[in-house]
């Protein structure tokens, strides 16, 4: 096999945060994080807009692996409705005073969080026992504009980003002390809240008279706890055109799979053991310690993409390359059918990258 030898311009791929697809070195993408999870024919042209919501994302989400993973998906959702082929994306920023709309509703007449009446002379401990009882399940709400050639809103994409686990580390004692806890929240509760409060915010967008008229995507997400070695989901989703206020919901099917897994066999038995293989083949033929693991991104049980990441012990030059060599006609015949890409890693720091797209030879990138 041919390995085409390519210096790829790869702007945030380094992190397996967001490292889910297989991309070429010619993207049109210039966001700030990386456009490795949108296919190359789902590429936005960008307009720049400092959305209110930027910061918060960061703030309000447990899970890194979430942060990314919140944007680019709900991007890859809005392209049924608005294509990239027609129309231009920008960060949200027209809807007015969305960042209260993630308060209290004690503390913002706004927020779209339960309210709490906490007496001035509580301790922290009725403080603490009233955040358990009313914890906070909406975490953010991501808003993404879809525009024409003079930036027009054509189209509005809202992600509801729900809390899975809701974490308290705000209550603080007389002696100065932080107290914390958390409270885990059941999904069939985050299905409900998630869809009312969707139901709610259209509601408020339909208010703006620049809005009014505007088709509106709404997509429903739980994000994962901290310590999840995946991320979140998107759920649900609805699409109401013009000035229409009814909501009809539309489930998601559509999950991030631990490869290789007992999940993952089910789906695919036969990449499943492939996977493991390689992973027996490098402990063969190496001798260092390592680790092979991954997700795949699966669409009603189908499998779209797959991100492997092998971290390994410090290697010189010449026996990284070896390894490359020895690795990429491996990763290359694992699928022709979708886009797998292996990176790998030392000392949590990228070392080499092999990206493999459909019917296209093998790109490789030694750092």
């Amino acid at each position: 096999m041919k390995i085409e030898l390519k210096i790829l311009f790869i702007l945030a791929i380094f992190s397996f945060t967001i490292l889910a697809g297989c991309k070429t070195e010619d993207t049109e993408i210039g966001m700030e994080q990386s456009t490795a999870d949108i296919e190359e024919r789902k590429n936005y042209q960008i307009l720049p807009n400092y959305g209110e919501t930027r910061g918060i994302i960061v703030q309000e989400i447990y899970n890194p692996l979430d942060v990314t993973n919140i944007e680019v998906e709900l991007m890859n959702l809005s392209q049924q409705h608005f294509p990239s082929t027609k129309f231009f994306y920008r960060e949200g920023n027209t809807i007015k005073n969305i960042s209260k709309w993630h308060e209290r509703q004690s503390d913002e007449p706004e927020g779209l969080n339960p309210a709490i009446e906490i007496p001035e002379d509580a301790g922290w401990e009725i403080k603490m026992e009233l955040e358990k009882k009313h914890p906070k399940y909406l975490a953010i709400i991501e808003d993404q504009e879809y525009v024409d050639k003079k930036g027009t809103i054509k189209g509005l994409s809202i992600g509801v980003i729900l809390n899975s686990t809701y974490y308290i580390d705000k209550i603080i004692d007389d002696q100065g002390l932080k107290h914390t806890d958390l409270v885990e929240l059941k999904e069939k509760f985050l299905k409900k809240k998630g869809k009312e409060i969707g139901e709610q915010i259209l509601h408020r967008i339909r208010k703006q008279k620049e809005l009014s008229n505007v088709p509106v995507f709404i997509a429903l997400y739980i994000q994962a706890n901290k310590n999840n070695m995946l991320p979140g989901r998107y759920f649900a989703s609805t699409i109401v055109n013009d000035n229409k206020q009814s909501i009809k919901w539309v489930d998601i099917n559509r999950n991030q799979i631990s490869v290789p897994s007992k999940t993952f066999g089910k789906i695919n038995k036969e990449l499943n053991d492939k996977i493991t293989y390689i992973k027996e083949d490098i402990e063969k033929y190496y001798n260092m310690n390592f680790s092979l693991s991954g997700k795949g991104l699966i669409d009603d049980s189908n499998i779209e993409k797959i991100s492997l990441e092998l971290s390994i012990d410090p290697l010189s030059y010449p026996s990284l390359v070896g390894l490359v060599q020895y690795i990429t006609p491996e990763i290359s015949n694992l699928s022709q059918d979708f886009p797998i890409t292996l990176l790998i890693t030392s000392i949590d720091e990228p070392k080499a990258i092999i990206i493999c797209n459909k019917n296209q030879s093998p790109k490789i990138h030694i750092y």
